[in-house]
């Protein structure tokens, strides 16, 4: 699977960026980003599931450190703007557990903890921080960046000799459900958290989703 070609936005072309986490944090990329990713979040997971006051990086180095050492970050720009990004973590690393001193406690809530496929070939691979620039719509942004992602899996565990991926990811159920269900995950668990839980005013749902690719 070779990584897709990068698309063209509003007529432009548009570069893309393969950044290990030392790169990402040494590079001028990484405030953008962080600012990009509140102002998506705030955008697809606002009212009424939680405030408008509602942060989710404080600052890089929160960003920093819900991101693991071993990931891969994918960001797509347009000259100086960034328009998406993808994050890609093995999913069985040590460094997956979560650190209450570096991160938000409800950041343990999205932390896939499922029972994967133990058989022999399978490489477990975790996708974290989808964001597209709210301002720009119907550009396949989104997709592209699950293309290169899904690409950059495969690419791995052929490397490693396996015979199958196996992605899985957390989200909000009622916000984003049904677009991960259309790329080909599934729903394998799902919890119902109160109102009030992240200061949201109605009950929302924390699902956990696997999608399984063949090589």
């Amino acid at each position: 699977m070779p990584t897709p070609p990068t698309p063209r936005v509003n007529g432009q072309p548009t570069t893309l960026h393969t950044l290990t986490h030392s790169e990402l944090a040494h590079s001028p990329l990484l405030e953008p980003l962080c600012n990009l990713i509140n102002a998506a979040f705030q955008s697809t997971h606002g009212a009424p599931y939680v405030p408008s006051t509602f942060v989710r990086f404080h600052n890089t180095t929160h960003m920093l450190a819900e991101i693991k050492t071993t990931s891969t970050v994918y960001v797509l720009t347009q000259n100086e703007r960034i328009l998406g990004s993808i994050t890609d973590e093995p999913y069985d690393d040590p460094s997956n557990a979560h650190d209450e001193h570096c991160a938000e406690p409800a950041s343990a809530d999205f932390h896939p903890d499922v029972p994967l496929d133990e058989g022999e070939g399978v490489d477990r691979r975790v996708l974290r921080l989808l964001v597209t620039d709210p301002t720009i719509h119907r550009q396949g942004i989104g997709s592209f960046l699950v293309d290169v992602l899904d690409a950059g899996m495969v690419r791995r565990a052929k490397e490693k000799h396996a015979t199958h991926v196996l992605c899985v990811l957390t989200t909000l159920k009622e916000v984003n459900g049904a677009y991960y269900e259309r790329r080909g995950w599934k729903l394998v668990n799902a919890r119902l958290m109160p109102a009030g839980y992240l200061d949201s005013s109605v009950p929302m749902t924390i699902a956990t989703m696997v999608k399984r690719v063949e090589l």
